[in-house]
């Protein structure tokens, strides 16, 4: 079903907003905020009713004020289902009017609407606020037209504590000082969705950095940590600098804000002049961080800041066209980081991070379109999802590979000029690149956004003289088998092919199968670059070369990529054997990418807990050794002087990997840990962190909590409580989960709901470190069960954190009894009406797991024996 099939459910437009006068009053002693509102309307025509959106408000003091300056009153209000309904005696005639109310309510604990959180003042806790909208939250904050068309102007005053820091989405103009409080009073913005509206309060400090056209970038973080905020400070004014150039649109505030919040439940939120952050996603320490880091944050700025021109200056008319927001700024920011910092490699780490996982949920029965078909606003929440983002970066790269790069900025460039401060759909945009082009953009991507899945490329060859005759046929790739439906559809798919011989061409696909030729060459490589969005099966003949050329590196980085990532799929739906995957593997040994590694590793992790044996144990542990031992002793325990930074990632990777026994770096691990385990009984947790290198902590905490016993647990315990970086307690959290002790486990799991020793937008991450391994899955899927009313509570329903619990504990379930418990679950579990979508996938997931369990069990086993 397509996006526009369905009605979206909306108040009438008879009223449209077109300023708001609002003026928040933070009462932290009460625990509760009160808005002074005025909201100025255009009545299309006359009526007797207005209606508004409200949550979880008290709204009182309710008056009208007409063209003519007649005050009228409403003759009842009432708020149902998140409207709020004003009813008059007379109707009240078409033009202009202002309604004024005043509208409270207790900070909201979940981290959504304007909500309180607990944060620091020098070292003493203390509680500070902050919005979160998107996508249908600023209802919980003040009365509102609470939808992306809804655009207006917002004028804020903020009245706060008087040694807060108070921002909004624009400057301050005015200050008045009180005894114990003072008001702010921000300049208008320009018109806007109100999802795109933000305040904060709460003791900061702050380094700035300024773009070529003068507007200042701030960073604001706690107190003595503004030297961590730098590094974002300056990369963020460059990507500004960046983003300006190429879509020839200066910058449309007079100032960028990014702040760090110490409680949030997303990675960050794009609020127009006022990004919102995750510590881990905006502070990096050069000295004590890891490459990981800083990597995090230069491409979750980017992502933002795109946003401010993407998203924010042009908003979609409504949320399914979500992945217009999400998904192209995925790809720009990537395209701004790779501009910025060019030794990153970030086009193969583009695809391992979000290609990898856009085939992954887009194999699933469970998957939807990228226009995913939204009736009402909460259902969005469920869609800020692998589809949006992943999907629908994906399917711009596509589409960037199709027009080539002058035409896909032109037609950008239309786009956001035509539809600035308003909102457009995605044909909008087709139609700007089929512009700029004259290219039938819109019949190329129509099956690759509004069907759900992508296709599955078959290729078979065979020599004809000096030539080589290709056959490729399409079906949809899907993990649960083909349905009759499926088998139906079809996609326009242009494959970019490369060969040995230096031959390249585009061969248009537009019917289930196709033929095309090219010259006698040692190897033929189907998507060449990776641009298009489908996986590729090959037959032996074109397997046999090109198993060769990986394992001689003559295939460029993004082809090795794809070579790997389909290799690694294929199994789970029994294309391929889960066996020969493993013995074509082994041609990688030699690899020196990250990204590439990184898929690689995944795939035996996965293949690992799929088939989990206990007796297997030291023939898997023979396996990492025997495939990845030489690029680790290559990449060396010790950074080198000079190396490029993405060594540091890659030497982390494989390090990790390799925290087993008969490793080459099983002494290292230990005397490191010797170091750092002196250091923690002196009680320096400072300087045990800073005894290990930032690269390679994660895989001395691992080794300390599975080899060296209640000392080494303790340690970590420790850093996971301690660490004054949140990057690192998180990594000190997901590393007692590598405990092979179960009891132990199960303490560690109480760390979940505990909010104070590990907080509440972190909480998944324990059960993620526990449920890594067999043995963990039981524990952190027993847990969820047992404490599932609290969890609900804690996280709230139909909240990102609430299905992102079920999915990290479910993601390793592949055990057929295990999955009918977890099914058994979540089919009578409450709070789930708002997240079944996101159920669906993993739902989908477990049965993929155990069926691939079942067809490969006695294979993988033999296959493993062998060694």
């Amino acid at each position: 079903m397509s996006g526009d099939e369905v009605k979206p459910v909306l108040l009438p437009d008879n009223v449209r907003p077109q300023k708001y006068d609002l003026h928040f009053n933070l009462n932290f002693e009460k625990d509760l905020f009160t808005v002074d509102e005025k909201i100025h309307v255009k009545v299309a025509a006359a009526t007797k009713e207005l209606q508004f959106h409200a949550l979880e408000l008290e709204v009182e003091n309710v008056s009208l004020r007409l063209a003519d300056g007649k005050e009228v009153q409403p003759s009842s209000q009432a708020i149902d289902n998140e409207v709020l309904t004003l009813t008059f005696a007379e109707e009240l005639p078409a033009g202009e009017l202002d309604v004024s109310l005043k509208a409270s309510a207790p900070f909201n604990k979940n981290m959504t609407g304007l909500y309180s959180y607990q944060g620091v003042d020098g070292d003493t806790p203390r509680t500070f606020a902050c919005t979160q909208f998107e996508a249908t939250d600023a209802r919980r904050a003040f009365v509102c037209i609470d939808e992306p068309t809804a655009k207006a102007t917002f004028n804020v005053v903020m009245t706060l504590p008087k040694d807060m820091v108070g921002l909004s989405n624009m400057p301050i103009t005015n200050e008045e000082s009180g005894d114990s409080t003072k008001t702010l009073h921000f300049g208008e913005t320009p018109v806007m969705s109100t999802y795109l509206l933000a305040l904060v309060a709460g003791v900061f400090e702050s380094v700035e950095a300024v773009t070529k056209t003068g507007t200042v970038v701030r960073v604001w973080t706690p107190l003595g940590r503004k030297g961590e905020g730098e590094f974002a400070a300056d990369i963020g004014a460059r990507v500004l600098d960046f983003f300006a150039e190429y879509f020839d649109i200066p910058f449309p505030l007079p100032k960028q804000d990014m702040v760090t919040i110490a409680e949030f439940a997303a990675g960050a939120m794009e609020n127009w002049g006022l990004v919102t952050y995750r510590e881990t996603a905006l502070l990096f320490d050069p000295a004590k961080s890891t490459t990981a880091a800083k990597k995090r944050v230069a491409e979750v700025v980017a992502h933002e800041l795109a946003h401010q021109w993407f998203g924010n200056l042009v908003t979609m008319q409504w949320w399914t066209d979500l992945w217009l927001n999400e998904g192209f700024a995925t790809w720009v920011g990537t395209l701004a980081v790779d501009y910025l910092l060019p030794t990153w490699n970030v086009w193969t780490n583009f695809l391992s991070m979000y290609t990898s996982r856009a085939f992954d949920s887009d194999g699933l029965p469970s998957t939807h379109p990228v226009e995913v078909p939204i009736a009402e606003a909460r259902e969005v929440n469920d869609v800020f999802d692998n589809i949006s983002y992943c999907k629908g970066a994906s399917t711009i790269r596509m589409v960037h590979s199709f027009l080539g790069e002058e035409a896909f900025r032109n037609g950008l460039r239309i786009y956001l000029k035509r539809h600035k401060y308003g909102n457009a759909g995605t044909m909008d945009l087709w139609k700007a690149w089929e512009e700029a082009s004259g290219k039938a953009v819109s019949s190329l991507m129509h099956d690759w956004t509004k069907t759900e899945g992508h296709p599955l490329v078959t290729a078979s060859a065979k020599e004809e003289g000096d030539v080589i005759r290709v056959h490729v046929s399409q079906e949809r790739y899907c993990t649960s088998g083909v349905t009759e439906d499926m088998k139906k559809q079809k996609w326009f798919i242009p494959i970019n092919v490369v060969s040995s011989n230096g031959d390249k061409m585009v061969f248009e696909l537009h019917d289930k199968e196709g033929e095309f030729t090219v010259k006698k060459a040692n190897w033929v490589k189907i998507n060449a670059g990776q641009g298009g969005f489908y996986r590729v099966k090959y037959d032996d003949y074109l397997m046999k070369g090109l198993n060769e050329a990986l394992s001689k590196g003559e295939l460029d980085g993004t082809d090795r990529l794809g070579m790997v990532m389909d290799i690694s799929a294929l199994p789970t739906t029994g294309d391929i054997p889960t066996d020969q995957a493993l013995r074509m593997i082994m041609a990688c040994s030699n690899e020196t990418d990250y990204s590439i590694w990184s898929i690689i590793l995944g795939f035996v992790g996965s293949v690992e807990n799929v088939f989990d044996d206990d007796e297997l144990e030291e023939k898997n542990n023979a396996f990492r050794l025997q495939l990845a031992a030489k690029a680790a002793e290559r990449i060396g325990f010790d950074a080198k002087e000079g190396e490029n930074e993405v060594d540091g990632l890659l030497r982390g990777l494989l390090v990790g990997f390799l925290v087993i026994p008969g490793s080459p770096f099983y002494q290292k691990y230990e005397k490191v840990y010797q170091q750092m385990y002196a250091l923690f009984k002196a009680g320096d947790t400072k300087g045990a962190i800073d005894a290990c290198p930032a690269n390679l902590r994660a895989s001395v905490y691992k080794f300390a909590v599975k080899y060296m016993g209640e000392e080494g647990f303790n340690m970590v315990y420790d850093i996971a409580m301690n660490a004054p970086m949140q990057d690192e307690k998180n990594r000190g959290v997901m590393n007692l989960g590598c405990s092979t002790d179960v009891e132990t486990l199960k303490k560690v799991a109480e760390l979940t709901l505990d909010g104070v020793k590990v907080k509440h937008q972190d909480a998944f991450y324990v059960l993620f470190g526990i449920a890594r391994t067999p043995k963990g899955e039981r524990v952190a899927l027993d847990y969820l069960i047992q404490k599932w009313a609290e969890i609900r509570k804690t996280f709230g329903e139909g909240q990102f954190l609430l299905s992102r619990m079920v999915e990290v504990v479910a993601g390793n379930v592949s055990r057929e009894d295990r999955a009918n418990e977890l099914r058994s679950f979540l089919d009578s579990a409450e709070g789930l009406k708002d997240i079944r979508r996101s159920i669906g996938e993993i739902l989908a997931g477990v049965d993929t797991r155990v069926a691939w369990q079942k067809r490969d069990q006695a294979a993988v086993k033999a296959f493993f024996l062998s060694l």
